[in-house]
């Protein structure tokens, strides 16, 4: 790091020595929140959960709280906002934006702005922005709290294998672990049927992913709900019902109509903290 050297006898300072100083503060900045984020460049502070509700029929509203982005060590804040489409495969992003201020008049007679200013700002619509980021991605996946678990080797604690039954061309692990007293589920399976399995009489819905072998995983799972993302669509994830059987569900509670395979094209991948 280049550092100024400070000399008694009237010392002259010059522009540049100001940007050295704001230079070698970003520079801190950012390496040490890339370090506790595990190398990550761009995430989110904190959790930041958010609610999706789509009971107008062809109307979808997503709520999000207020929050910070980062991205290469410089913070964008964003304000939370409540955002309406009639497109129900819209997708939520962080849209950057970078803007100029403070107008000053210089002794050459010219204008110019002493100032840049980065803020963020939640929006379905990404037309003319440079920058922008996939929101639900962020939060599942990029929090500055699960990055800093990874850095600290806390995922090094052993998964165990939940044991179900997997229905409807499912397939791949759920499991949990425990660490510091709190218990964490993973999930990541993919389908590639194109039709649901026959209902299991008095156990399920219609939509059944799996179900669980065990009483004790019942109790740990039992009705915990969690919101995950397909082309677009927000919709319900259930760990399992007083059966066992896990399934999913529209935002509004309604049986979902497409397909495993369409649903679940790419696979689901899910990790949570259960509370």
């Amino acid at each position: 790091m280049n550092k100024l050297r400070f000399n008694e006898g009237g010392q002259p300072v010059f522009l540049n020595d100001l940007q050295l100083l704001q230079d070698n503060i970003i520079e801190v900045w950012e390496t040490v929140l890339k370090l506790l984020a595990d190398g990550e460049e761009v995430f989110v502070l904190d959790d930041y959960p958010y609610e999706v509700d789509q009971t107008v029929a062809g109307q979808k509203t997503m709520t999000f709280p207020a929050g910070v982005l980062v991205v290469r060590g410089e913070l964008y804040a964003y304000e939370g906002a409540s955002l309406t489409t009639t497109n129900i495969d819209a997708k939520p992003y962080i849209c950057l934006q970078n803007t100029t201020d403070d107008v000053r008049l210089f002794e050459d007679g010219q204008e110019r702005p002493c100032r840049n200013i980065g803020r963020a700002y939640l929006s379905y619509d990404t037309t003319g922005v440079e920058e922008y980021y996939y929101f639900t991605d962020l939060v599942l996946k990029k929090t500055l709290p699960l990055l800093m678990k990874k850095k600290l080797k806390v995922n090094n604690i052993p998964w165990e294998d939940i044991p179900v039954t997997f229905y409807s061309g499912f397939s791949g692990k759920v499991q949990k672990r425990t660490v510091n007293g709190e218990t964490f589920v993973r999930i990541k399976i993919k389908s590639s049927a194109s039709s649901w399995s026959d209902p299991i009489a008095w156990e399920t819905t219609n939509k059944t992913i799996f179900k669980l072998k065990k009483d004790e995983d019942i109790e740990l799972l039992w009705f915990r709900y969690y919101p995950v993302c397909f082309n677009g669509k927000v919709e319900s994830f259930c760990l399992s019902n007083d059966m066992g059987c896990s399934f999913l569900l529209n935002a509004d509670g309604s049986e979902v109509t497409h397909s495993p395979n369409i649903s679940l094209s790419e696979s689901l991948n899910l990790e949570v903290k259960l509370l």
